[in-house]
């Protein structure tokens, strides 16, 4: 199955790539799994419709309910 949603860190100086995944759901798993060993809020960017979504999970007893702001846009090409 072709990857079409993928997940960034969000930093200071921009966006770091940190894979691509499938499913929503396999996204947040991959973004709680990130976030214990980097703090901080992560984007999910749908390549098909464009969809941003950002994810900010929070302190250990937090995870299981992350915040997360969901946008539209144009859709980004990567090359």
């Amino acid at each position: 199955m072709i990857s079409y949603l993928d997940i960034f860190r969000i930093e200071s100086n921009g966006v770091l790539w940190c894979g691509a995944v499938t499913t929503v759901e396999t996204a947040q798993d991959r973004i709680q799994k990130l976030a214990r060993s980097s703090p901080g809020s992560y984007l999910i960017l749908n390549q098909t419709t464009g969809q941003r979504t950002v994810v900010t999970p929070g302190s250990a007893a937090q995870n299981e309910h992350p915040r997360v702001e969901s946008a539209h846009g144009a859709r980004v090409g990567m090359g």
